[in-house]
Order: C-alpha cells, then sequence, then structure tokens
C-alpha cells in the first residue's frame, strides 16, 4: 500500500511540474505575440544568411568518380545500367 502512495505522489508532482511548463510556455509565447503585435518594424531574427556548404566528400566514399562536385544521382559516361533490355536489342 505504501508503494501505491508513493507511485501516486510522484505522479502528481509530475503532471503539476509539467503542467506548469506548459503554462510558462504558453504565457512566454503570448508575450513574443504581443510584442510582435505592437511593434511597427519587424521583430529581429537569429537566422544566418544561407552559405554554401565547404564540407569535402572522402574520394573513396563517394560513387561519382568525380567527388563530390558532380551531379547526384547522373552514372558517369560508360557506366550505363543494362536492366530492362532485351539481349542484343538496341537501348530504348
Amino acid at each position: 500500500m505504501e508503494q501505491i502512495v508513493v507511485d501516486s505522489t510522484v505522479d502528481g508532482i509530475l503532471a503539476a511540474l509539467f503542467a506548469v511548463l506548459v503554462v510558462v510556455v504558453i504565457l512566454d509565447a503570448l508575450r513574443v505575440w504581443v510584442k510582435a503585435i505592437r511593434s511597427r518594424e519587424p521583430l529581429p531574427t537569429t537566422e544566418t544568411p544561407f552559405e554554401e556548404s565547404k564540407i569535402v566528400v572522402p574520394a573513396g566514399l563517394s560513387r561519382d568518380p568525380a567527388g563530390a562536385g558532380g551531379a547526384r544521382g547522373v552514372a558517369p559516361e560508360g557506366n550505363r545500367s543494362t536492366a530492362g533490355r532485351r539481349a542484343g536489342g538496341p537501348c530504348r
């Protein structure tokens, strides 16, 4: 019986804590909404401008013989798939 009381107490405390956190999040969102509505200028954002990635794929990890610089999903010349062709027939 003592275990049931302890479990119920823990459940109640956690439920109250999460309810308080939800109320805090809603109140903060309300504060930002009011600020955005009252402001004549757009609110500042924290986004940075787009910047092209400088990460390079090592030569052994890419299927493209040119490395990461080539078009993705395009087979290199001379490496055409034969799937769906009839033996000896023309390429359609």
